[in-house]
């Protein structure tokens, strides 16, 4: 009979089953945010690295989040780059800064965070052995 604590196995700060794991994740460490987050509490810091805001969502935030909650249409997966008014909005803001007309459809990629995007930006653009 197997022990407990050989069914898991540690998998960043989070434990699985380790007959469902994969093997190139027993050499994973934990994620960098998790120390980041227990420094910036034992020290009383503000933690820049992630959003850990103290005060509430704007009132024009939540009521419309609200309203699109209830809209009937919006209950579908958008597309895995960011919603084509979202993109479009993000080129028209950063095309001036960029001084040329950015594709939102070809040059704008929306993720769900900072370490997606980087870890996105680094797949797609660093090769083995660069």
């Amino acid at each position: 009979k197997q022990k407990e604590e050989d069914l898991f196995v540690e998998v960043g700060h989070q434990q699985m089953a380790s007959k469902y794991a994969a093997e190139r994740t027993a050499v994973s460490s934990k994620n960098v945010w998790v120390e980041f987050i227990s420094l910036a509490a034992q020290h009383k810091a503000v933690n820049l690295g992630q959003g850990f805001p103290d005060f509430p969502a704007p009132s024009f935030m939540k009521e419309a989040l609200s309203k699109a909650a209830l809209n009937d249409s919006l209950n579908q997966y958008t597309r895995s780059m960011g919603h084509p008014r979202f993109v479009k909005a993000v080129a028209e803001y950063f095309s001036p800064l960029y001084g040329r007309e950015l594709n939102p459809m070809t040059e704008v990629y929306a993720t769900v965070g900072a370490y997606g995007s980087i870890f996105c930006a680094i797949h797609g653009l660093v090769n083995p052995g660069d």
